[in-house]
């Protein structure tokens, strides 16, 4: 038995199971009708006619899965294990990251119309808001739920319907539209979320920025989804996948162990690498400076696949954690050239960015300025808008805790 993997709407491989991974095979007449570029699954999986094994498909097929207790808990609940990625594709793999549907072999992704989705009512989105639900799959709603994202958060895929704000379970003929994820675990922490990605979009990065909303009660980080395309056809996903995935890293690999530099600049050709390059450090630096304590970023941004070829896709999931933590970390000059120096060997060793730990150093300080007034801004507006939360001010405290002491550094 196989699943049918399909890009685009279209066939293109096929992926059996082995020791509880995924075997990749190529479907060559589809290769050969679309165009490899087209048909390519990931950049880490170039077609071919040999197919690939569970160690080769495994850093593709784990980044599109949850990860941790919520892995954990949808597999319990499907009566799989939780380290069978082929099993769980197939129970999940119905709306995925990306422009790729796993079905059970001959299932095709048919089309929906908006009277045959299965609309939630409220009693259900509020029930499957909750942070987790008590039960994720129902027997009796067999379309609950069949959607794959990747995290330990509980978050929902769901096709919303614009003009009456009705939501419905994505299906292979109708994709999600949008990303709900409910708050939970800390307080104001949709609101901590959006904050800080505002902040990083008005100085020009590229990140998606979420809206804090009211989602059957609870109050969730609601995100149209930026692989998904709104057409007058309706809605199509586009390709895309995470930089890690691109470059062959699992989740579980250390980036130390990082492989695959060769590909990684041969990906980056096709896009703007110097442009990627500032990107990557400026979020880099500037989740440092908001105090995201998950400093790999690799799952964080995707690579976007056009016709006109690869582009960099957009940040995502940038919160600051340290505020829920011991607050008042002193950061020196020194300090600051070593985080510099960090984020630089990441990006050199993700993307050969040709930038030394003194060249760094100016342009972060002129980013923890930018970054301390815009969210003072971002206050401001808050207040006046109605929508202010202590949380709001936490996150401007901790970047100008840090400004301060490199200016009384600076003085001494």
């Amino acid at each position: 038995m196989a699943l049918d993997v399909h890009l685009g709407g279209e066939k293109v491989a096929s992926l059996g199971r082995l020791d509880g991974g995924g075997t990749l095979a190529y479907d060559s007449d589809a290769v050969e009708r679309l165009g490899e570029e087209r048909a390519r699954l990931s950049f880490s999986l170039p077609p071919r006619e040999e197919p690939y094994g569970p160690a080769d498909t495994r850093p593709y097929l784990e980044g599109l899965l949850p990860r941790g207790a919520r892995r954990r808990k949808f597999a319990h609940e499907l009566g799989v294990d939780p380290e069978d990625t082929y099993g769980l594709l197939a129970e999940l793999g119905r709306d995925c990251a990306g422009a790729v549907v796993f079905l059970p072999e001959g299932e095709a992704p048919m089309p929906r119309a908006a009277d045959e989705l299965a609309w939630l009512d409220e009693e259900e989105l509020t029930e499957a808001l909750a942070a987790p639900p008590e039960r994720l799959f129902e027997v009796a709603e067999p379309r609950r739920m069949r959607f794959a994202l990747p995290g330990e958060r509980h978050k929902l895929a769901l096709v919303r319907d614009e003009r009456g704000g009705a939501w419905a379970w994505p299906e292979p003929g109708a994709p999600s539209t949008h990303v709900v994820i409910p708050e939970a675990g800390h307080p104001e922490y949709a609101l901590n979320e959006a904050v800080c990605l505002a902040a990083l979009q008005a100085l020009g990065l590229l990140v998606a920025v979420p809206q804090t909303e009211i989602v059957g009660g609870h109050r969730c980080l609601v995100a149209p989804r930026f692989d998904r395309w709104r057409g007058e056809a309706g809605v199509e996903r586009l390709h895309c996948e995470t930089f890690e995935q691109a470059m062959g890293i699992a989740p579980e690999d250390e980036l130390s162990t990082m492989t695959g530099l060769i590909r990684c600049r041969e990906l980056l050709h096709f896009i703007d690498e110097d442009e990627f390059a500032r990107s990557f450090f400026a979020v880099g630096f500037c989740a440092w400076a908001l105090g995201d304590k998950d400093q790999r970023f690799g799952d964080r941004i995707s690579v976007m696949y056009r016709e006109s070829g690869p582009m960099p896709g957009l940040f995502h999931g940038i919160a600051s954690t340290e505020i829920y933590e011991a607050r008042g970390e002193k950061v020196t000059l020194f300090e600051l050239a070593e985080r510099c120096s960090a984020i630089v060997g990441t990006g050199k060793m993700a993307i050969g960015m040709m930038l030394t730990p003194k060249q760094s150093i100016e342009p972060a300080v002129e980013l923890l300025f930018e970054l301390e007034r815009l969210l003072g801004d971002i206050s401001r507006q808050a207040t006046e808008e109605g929508w202010h939360e202590p949380v709001v001010d936490e996150i401007h405290d901790c970047v100008a805790r840090r400004l301060q002491y490199l200016r009384e550094e600076a003085r001494g």
